[in-house]
């Protein structure tokens, strides 16, 4: 059984091979340059990760003002709690210094 491609017909029905060669170039030069363009997409990827994370410029305006509005927040929420805490510790600080005198 023979088979034909539909696409490059010739008159036996049956592709040449120059034909099936120079189809088979392009498709390898193709694959080629496929990858070469993918080699240069990840080794770019890396680059601009590498640079990402030695980055060091310090945190931003932004950053410190959503940390320290957090940190407003928190306290808000726990303020009872701490108020609690904090007069225990000084009460302890107090009996513990009125021994030492």
């Amino acid at each position: 059984m023979t088979t034909s491609f539909t696409m490059f017909p010739t008159a036996a029905g049956m592709l040449p091979h120059t034909m099936l060669d120079t189809v088979f170039g392009v498709l390898h030069r193709l694959y080629d340059q496929f990858l070469f363009a993918w080699m240069l997409f990840i080794t770019g990827c890396r680059k601009r990760l590498r640079a990402l994370l030695q980055d060091d410029s310090g945190i931003g305006t932004i950053e410190l003002v959503l940390i320290l509005v957090v940190l407003i927040a928190l306290v808000l929420i726990f303020k009872d709690r701490i108020k609690a805490l904090l007069n225990d510790i000084f009460d302890q600080i107090e009996s513990s210094a009125s021994s030492v005198y």
